[in-house]
């Protein structure tokens, strides 16, 4: 469908880093789930090159119940409207059934033929509503892995990622940054996890490594062409790594293809 796909929470300016890559007008606005269906966009260079972005709908952040950070150092205690909040209604139980149903996900079908995702992550952090838990940066990355290995099986946790984080130009936001950057950098790690404050449940099994972290002003403009040459280049590298294991399949075809011609054959020696 696209070369890139966006994909990330609500409100954290997929549609206003489609605009400043691409020149295309789009609809913007404060309100969650601007974006109701897939659009696409050409990013263009003066040599005539050119690439494809999709933006896509926001994900809904379907996991609100489960316990994480809320804004200080208070421990959130998530709840239904209307429900009594007790210790059971935030169970961080280990039981994969458990988990709510997938909504709002068809779209994701459009990222399987993507070569690359834009993981788009606010400066800021998320929060869906006044009954969620706010999501700092680090753990908002590590649910949209969840969300994709859950839709996809794991597959699309295959596809080479970049995560861009926006609104730097938001107050606090280089203040707030610096300290998420290098557990970003750093998914893997026992330290990122923890730091996530998210259970283990809610953790993807596989942790993609991203191929480069941005941090940009959609907004304002700001590193959007330092970013733009980034892509360029890593579209570049992603086709060149296409080639090579396409040759390389060649390759192993060949070989077993040789070894049958040569071995499983009888022999006409007398």
């Amino acid at each position: 469908m696209a070369d890139y796909s966006l994909v990330g929470f609500p409100n954290a300016g997929k549609s206003s880093l489609l605009q400043a890559l691409s020149n295309v007008p789009v609809k913007i606005a404060s309100y969650p789930f601007t974006t109701v269906q897939p659009k696409i966009a050409h990013c263009k260079y003066p040599d005539g090159r050119l690439f494809s972005l999709a933006d896509l709908p926001g994900l809904a952040d379907i996991y609100a119940r489960y316990s994480a950070r809320l804004d200080g150092d208070q421990r959130s205690k998530i709840y239904t409207p209307g429900v009594e909040y007790t210790e059971s209604a935030a169970d961080n139980s280990s039981d994969a059934s458990t988990l709510p149903a997938l909504k709002h996900t068809n779209f994701l079908k459009h990222v399987e033929r993507s070569s690359c995702l834009l993981l788009v992550l606010d400066a800021l952090g998320f929060r869906q509503d006044q009954y969620s838990a706010w999501r700092s940066p680090l753990s908002c990355a590590y649910l949209i892995m969840h969300l994709l290995e859950r839709w996809s099986g794991g597959y699309l946790l295959e596809k080479p990622m970049v995560c861009v984080v926006n609104k730097m130009d938001l107050p606090g936001a280089e203040t707030e940054i610096p300290s998420w950057l290098e557990l970003l950098s750093n998914m893997r790690s026992k330290e990122a996890r923890e730091a996530s404050e998210l259970p283990d449940l809610l953790l993807p099994h596989f942790v993609p490594q991203f191929e480069d972290i941005h941090l940009v002003s959609a907004k304002t403009g700001n590193q959007i062409p330092e970013l733009k040459e980034s892509l360029r280049r890593h579209l570049d590298t992603i086709e060149l790594r296409k080639r090579q294991d396409e040759i390389s399949r060649t390759a192993d075809k060949q070989r077993e293809l040789d070894k049958k011609f040569l071995f499983d054959r009888g022999t006409t020696y007398c």
